[in-house]
């Protein structure tokens, strides 16, 4: 079946009316990997291909290598290489098919100079590199060349370029080949210049400027096709640094309308970008071979073909079955729509505008590839098992186990065990399958640390190994939007079903609801979320709003029983003693038990993420600031954002989590960096992601965990960097952001109140950030009598009642009429030692005024606070008259409705110092005249200085009337309305 299916090529290639082919047809072989180990299975996948290409009815044009010839970029790996498989390859293909290759990562001799990329950094350095120019090329020749040495003696031997490119003026390649009476061209691309390690993703570059000069060279050709070809995709060049260009690359290709084949990724695959004027066709090939005798490891080659006379491409992707020892179609590498019928082949229309007089009769389809959307990805087994094929070192998954941020490769690798919670959402999920009722939707939910993440992973990779078929629709990037196309992702398969992955679900949960909803006639997408507790709640998410269109629950995850502990252990324990962090020498019994001791431990304090810190406490004990220090000093001059360094914006982080003031939002750190969200997450923030520095919540920017926030703070101390800046910097912030915005800081009450009471209650060694808090909310707002209150609160509270007087003797009048602003100068004024001026004043705050309407918490402070100053008053002058005014503050007090128990007892001290029985009934109208001649008399032992003007503003104190203080004690007070605005 499979020959008679490769019979039929030719008979799909158009003629034209002179009988010539209008079609350039190639092989595609890419990352096949080349070294000593497996030689048979290698050396057996190699005659495969060949014999392959020997059984084409339809003989190749060109061949193209798109990087990974060899493992590691040595003389005796390409040596291996001719030997066993590009000769027999040439001597299968026609004499005049040339062999075109470029370098990959693996070509790339790493014992051979050093990283390139420490030196891009420097602007200089990164224009001299870009030049096509001779500058340009020394400078590539002397610092980047002598790793390429090796694959550069292999690409002169195949001689399809003509010339040794890498190390020429443009950096690029560029030759012509006329085909079949149509000129291609074809350009070859660097993508690995800049290779170095497995932190390759986003900081490479093929080079922009030489990218550029190799399309201008082949549109001078006008040719009818231009193919390029380079080794990494070009989202591997799309990053933030200042090289970073993929998208400039992009556009380039689809200004020249070309094809770009590429590999690295090891599946078969295509993604058409640009419009119907200028576009460009990116088709991956597999691994040609990257394992032998294994169901995990995809081995493959890609057959290409593109028709000019009708504007479409084809491509027949082949994976290896090592069962059947033969190329079959992989179903996999396209949407089924896309299928040519009755054929084992994919077709896309060729990028630009379409051919002006195409067939009359189309052979393919018309519907376009509906690719994921960015920030997503669809994972199905097969994909699944190409992720996590290559086995991590021990020290990444050390890494892992340490609290790094879950990946596929280490969250479902062998010997790590998912939790018993894993297992029991893997069996709802496989339940429902294509056949449930309604979509089943399961939420894990609970404090950040608490091993989330990890089990939405492991859940999903559960049922992609399971005996039904699933397909993944992941969201890789936490602030990817909701995708519109839903059902064009996830078109229905017969005994198939999807799970949907999304972590930090609750921003886009509000709109998943909707989106279920669309789903009222599939049985077929399920969905498992995860998102910290706060982040849910805060977003207003309810389950209401989603049990009306799915099976909804939520599953909490919070601490460690000794089942997940004993497993947890024994994946530690499956990759050795150097996974073991320093428990190495402890079995995985004793591992397990040390952890969960230590889970309970802080599940006991109520302590955050009980998990993480468990696993801190367990695996690295005193050795977590060494590495926190370790990663951190390289920040110090790392950029960031403005004049602010990479260590500035991560002690800002750590600064608030250490002292577990848990309300930094991104939006209030990206008011403070003067840049908006977007850039903070594609910047800074990933960054510190990408060392397992930060949370990946949506709402709230938190370290990992508060230990390591605290390992951070201790750090910087040590090393004479001022963190305790940072508050007052953050508060000043997030007030001036509320102001802006119009209120919509729903933590704003945390940033007014909380971080300077926090810092006030942790002793007089930190009173003064205290302080410099509020003094900086003051300063932000001058026009809220608030502000003003709470700053005197804080100056009176650390000890420095003069510094609150003169504050509120300067800005308090412009507030005469605020029964809370009153009460706090006089307060002040008395902390200050002038307790005439304290009485005055708060007498003031008693007195009548229709603008201000008491509050029960107002009565109850100033009656507490009289009484306090008639008590002083009375032992400083000895006079009756100030103790008898404090014992009616006492029973006037106790006359307050639901009274609480501590003014009770202020209240009841006060009552009982009168200094003799009373001849007089008492009543509340005795009372508060027995006061307001008292307070009367007070006023003439303030201070002069403090006083001038003060008759003026508001009033001699014998002139007060306290009607409504009356009713209020009386309980008769109707008008106890929530006045905001004059709470003390």
């Amino acid at each position: 079946m499979a020959s008679a299916t490769r019979k039929n090529i030719a008979l799909y290639v158009p003629l034209d009316v002179r009988g010539r082919l209008l079609s350039v047809r190639w092989l595609h072989i890419s990352d096949v990997h080349e070294c000593s180990r497996e030689g048979f299975h290698r050396v057996g996948m190699y005659e495969a291909i060949v014999r392959n290409v020997k059984q084409q009815p339809a003989k190749p044009d060109i061949v193209f290598f798109t990087g990974d010839l060899a493992f590691s970029g040595t003389n005796p790996e390409y040596g291996l290489l001719r030997e066993r498989f590009l000769d027999p390859l040439r001597a299968a293909l026609p004499k005049d098919c040339p062999i075109f290759t470029v370098p990959g990562n693996h070509d790339v001799d790493r014992k051979r100079a050093g990283n390139p990329r420490s030196w891009m950094t420097d602007v200089e350095q990164q224009r001299m590199f870009q030049q096509v120019d001779e500058d340009g090329r020394q400078k590539r020749v002397d610092m980047i060349l002598p790793r390429f040495e090796a694959y550069r003696t292999l690409e002169h031997a195949l001689g399809a370029w003509g010339e040794d490119w890498l190390a020429s003026e443009m950096g690029a390649a560029c030759a012509t080949r006329e085909i079949n009476g149509k000129r291609v061209a074809v350009v070859g691309i660097n993508t690995a210049w800049l290779c170095h390690d497995d932190e390759d993703w986003g900081r490479l570059t093929a080079g922009r400027t030489m990218v550029d000069a190799a399309l201008k060279r082949a549109s001078d050709t006008a040719p009818s096709l231009i193919i390029v070809i380079g080794h990494h995709p070009l989202a591997a060049m799309t990053g933030e640094k200042d090289w970073s260009d993929g998208e400039r690359i992009r556009s380039r290709l689809e200004q020249a309308n070309a094809i770009y084949l590429h590999g690295h990724l090891h599946r078969s695959g295509a993604q058409k970008s640009g419009d119907a004027m200028q576009s460009a066709l990116a088709i991956q090939a597999p691994s040609g071979f990257q394992a032998g005798d294994s169901p995990i490891w995809r081995n493959g080659v890609m057959w290409g073909e593109a028709n000019l006379a009708t504007g479409r491409l084809v491509i027949e992707p082949l994976r290896w079955n090592d069962d059947h020892r033969e190329y079959v179609f992989d179903t996999d590498a396209a949407p089924s729509r896309l299928r040519i019928a009755k054929r084992d082949a994919y077709a896309y229309p060729l990028p630009g505008p379409k051919p002006e007089n195409p067939p009359a009769a189309s052979l393919f389809s018309e519907q376009p590839i509906v690719p994921a959307p960015e920030g997503w990805r669809i994972i199905d087994a097969a994909e699944l098992a190409r992720m996590t094929a290559e086995r991590l070192t021990t020290e990444e998954m050390a890494d892992w186990f340490n609290g790094s941020f879950p990946r596929w490769e280490a969250a479902t690798a062998a010997g790590v065990r998912p939790r018993q919670i894993v297992d029991g959402l893997v069996r709802t999920f496989e339940a429902a399958h294509h056949a449930a009722p309604r979509p089943v939707a399961r939420l894990l939910t609970g404090a950040g640390g608490e091993g989330k993440s990890a089990a939405l992973l492991q859940t999903a990779a559960g049922l992609l190994r399971g005996v039904r078929p699933w397909t993944c629709l992941w969201r890789q990037s936490s602030t990817a939007e909701l995708p519109g196309n839903w059902l064009e992702l996830m078109p229905p398969k017969p005994d198939h079903a999807w799970i949907v992955t999304i972590d930090d679900a609750e921003n886009v949960a509000a709109g998943l609801p909707s989106a279920l909803h669309s789903f009222n006639v599939r049985t077929d997408v399920h969905f498992v979320l995860a998102a910290r507790e706060a982040d849910w709640v805060l977003r207003g998410l309810n389950d209401q709003m989603w049990q009306r269109v799915a099976d909804f629950r939520r599953v909490r995850l919070v601490g460690l029983d000794e089942e997940d502990a004993r497993r947890i252990a024994e994946g530690w324990a499956a990759w050795g003693g150097g996974a073991m962090g320093r428990l190495q020498n402890h079995t995985s019994e004793g591992a397990a038990k040390i952890l969960l001791d230590n889970a309970r431990e802080l599940a006991g304090k109520h302590e955050e993420g009980s998990l993480l810190g468990a696993l801190l406490m367990t695996r690295e004990g005193e050795e977590l600031r060494q590495r926190v220090s370790r990663l951190m000093a390289p920040w110090v001059s790392a950029p960031g954002v403005g004049d602010k360094t990479l260590l500035d914006i991560y002690a800002m982080i750590a600064a608030m989590h250490a002292e577990n003031q848990l309300y930094l939002s991104r939006t209030v750190l990206a008011f403070a960096l003067r840049c908006d969200e977007l850039r903070l997450d594609c910047g800074p923030l990933r960054v510190l992601r990408s060392e397992a520095m930060v949370d990946g919540g949506t709402t709230y920017v938190l370290t990992r965990h508060r230990r390591i926030a605290e390992a951070a703070r201790d750090w910087l101390v040590e090393s004479g960097y001022e963190v305790d800046r940072w508050y007052p910097f953050l508060a000043r912030s997030a007030l001036s952001e509320f102001l802006k915005n119009r209120g919509r800081n729903q933590d704003i009450n945390s940033w007014h109140r909380d971080l300077a009471r926090h810092f006030l209650n942790a002793g007089p060694v930190r009173w003064s950030i205290a302080r410099a808090i509020s003094k900086a909310l003051f300063e932000v707002d001058r026009d809220d009598p608030l502000r003003l209150t709470d700053y005197s609160h804080i100056l009176r509270a650390t000890e420095q009642p003069g510094e609150a007087l003169a504050l509120m003797r300067e800005h308090a009048p412009r507030f005469p009429g605020r029964r809370d602003v009153l009460y706090e100068w006089g307060v002040s004024a008395g902390a200050a030692g002038d307790l005439g001026l304290d009485v005055w004043l708060v007498a003031r705050s008693l007195a009548d005024d229709r603008r201000a309407p008491f509050l029960p918490n107002n009565v109850r402070l100033a009656l507490a606070g009289l009484g306090s100053a008639f008590r002083e008053l009375a032992a400083t002058t000895c006079r009756s008259e100030f103790a008898a005014a404090q014992a009616a503050c006492g029973r006037l007090g106790l006359r307050i409705p639901e009274l609480d128990p501590t003014g009770r007892k202020y209240f009841e001290a006060y009552a009982a110092a009168a200094p003799s029985p009373s001849r007089v009934a008492l009543s509340v109208e005795s009372d508060i005249t027995m006061f307001s001649k008292a307070a009367a008399e007070a006023s003439y032992e303030a201070e002069l200085e403090n006083v001038h003007g003060l008759d003026a503003l508001i009033g001699e104190p014998d002139g007060y009337s306290y009607k409504m203080l009356a009713a209020a004690v009386s309980g008769e007070n109707g008008d106890r309305r929530n006045n905001s605005g004059n709470r003390s």
